[in-house]
């Protein structure tokens, strides 16, 4: 733990640093969006807090963990997103911890410059006593604004009779030279 701890203290430190150099112009007509989120593939790195609901809710507490997100731009308004992650939720009186490593893809939509919707499918991996792979859904918005990405979304692993939760993650955009013409 102290381990991934500072490597997100590493990365927070890291992105603070980096600025994207373009920004977002409004023309008259219409919203000409950064020419540096248009061509480049951005990876957004950072921290996440889930919060469980539901029957999940009633048997862990709040679960810590990150994630990565890897985001290909297909139209000004669209784009691809490959996201990883693990979040890990302690267990109230004598429950085990579970931690889950989400695997997804999806779709984001700009609903203006800085805010977008997003929505993801994929697999979960759900370490609960036993580990348990099953099909993982999530639904969310978030603002974006070239360097630093917040969000609130919906979780559901259909793995160990279904664990719902809110996250919310703060992540930073770092692009390691990723270009695309």
């Amino acid at each position: 733990m102290k381990r991934i701890l500072l490597v997100v203290i590493v990365l927070f430190a890291a992105a603070t640093t980096i600025h994207a150099q373009d920004t977002i112009v409004k023309t008259t007509t219409r919203t000409v969006y950064s020419r540096w989120e248009r061509n480049n593939l951005n990876l957004r790195i950072g921290p996440e807090v889930g919060i469980p609901i539901g029957d999940f809710g009633k048997t862990h507490n709040l679960g810590i963990g990150g994630s990565a997100l890897l985001d290909v731009p297909l139209a000004r308004r669209f784009s691809l997103v490959f996201y990883a992650g693990f979040r890990s939720y302690g267990g109230k009186d004598q429950l085990k911890r579970a931690t889950i490593y989400p695997l997804r893809a999806g779709v984001n939509y700009k609903l203006s410059p800085n805010f977008y919707v997003t929505g993801q499918v994929g697999e979960s991996t759900v370490h609960y006593g036993v580990s348990k792979t099953s099909v993982s859904q999530a639904v969310g918005i978030g603002y974006f604004n070239g360097f630093l990405d917040l969000g609130a979304r919906w979780d559901h692993d259909y793995a160990q009779g279904g664990l719902s939760s809110l996250v919310f993650q703060a992540r930073y955009v770092i692009t390691f030279g990723l270009k695309r013409k």
